[in-house]
């Protein structure tokens, strides 16, 4: 009785997990999402939320690969959690909610292992947005060289995630450059919050990751805005 007793005071909310096979918080760092096999893979499908016919539902599935070719996973999971005020933090069957916490949880046979990238409940309005992106960055001739107009990167199903809409180069010395860039991506907005790749907070001052096809970029966010029209 205990145990209903807490499912009716728990409420549902959403959990952006990062698949991985390591606790390790950098993408970047091997072992972190390579080497998952695509029978372990082939299991992430997004669920009717309508059925709700599990106590942990997968409602949405991102992939992408990173210039290593490591395919990057992240699922967003809703669970029936408990909040404990006290800590102002939700919990699963015991296990606490915590970002940057690696939790594994059970789902129709299967085991879900990964680091947890966000937690919000489900009054949190997600949006899909454009956002055309200034920014900076001071590289290697040779990388300078391979960042041109039309440069893109694209998720696992070919949609274009970020485009690069506008390239200056500037000499910085020796054998660098220094690059400034405009950049039209595709995020999902919380509140007023923007995040890329389900994990990068959009904010100027701050760098954001480009996983180019064969090759990786950080830029320094100068300025952005939204795109009314998301038209390509």
């Amino acid at each position: 009785m205990a145990y209903l007793f807490l499912l009716r005071r728990g409420e549902y909310v959403d959990v952006v997990l990062r698949v991985s096979q390591s606790d390790l918080i950098n993408t970047n760092t091997g072992g972190v999402s390579a080497t998952l096999p695509a029978w372990y893979l082939e299991n992430f499908k997004e669920d009717d939320v309508k059925l709700n016919k599990s106590s942990i539902l997968i409602v949405k599935v991102f992939e992408y690969q990173n210039n290593s070719n490591e395919k990057i996973v992240y699922l967003t999971l809703r669970m029936q959690a408990k909040f404990d005020k006290n800590s102002q933090t939700y919990s699963y069957e015991g296990i606490p909610l915590l970002v940057g916490s690696y939790q594994n949880f059970r789902y129709e046979g299967v085991m879900l292992r990964g680091i947890i990238q966000k937690v919000g409940g489900l009054d949190q309005k997600r949006e899909e947005k454009t956002l055309m992106v200034e920014g900076k960055m001071e590289v290697e001739e040779y990388l300078a060289n391979k960042l041109v107009k039309g440069l893109s990167i694209s998720d696992s199903n070919d949609r274009v995630i970020a485009k690069i809409e506008a390239v200056e180069t500037f000499p910085a010395g020796g054998d660098k450059k220094v690059i400034k860039l405009k950049l039209k991506i595709v995020v999902e907005k919380f509140d007023d919050i923007f995040l890329y790749g389900g994990e990068e907070t959009i904010k100027i001052g701050e760098e954001l990751n480009l996983d180019f096809w064969n090759f990786n970029a950080r830029v320094l966010v100068t300025g952005f805005e939204e795109v009314v029209d998301n038209k390509e």
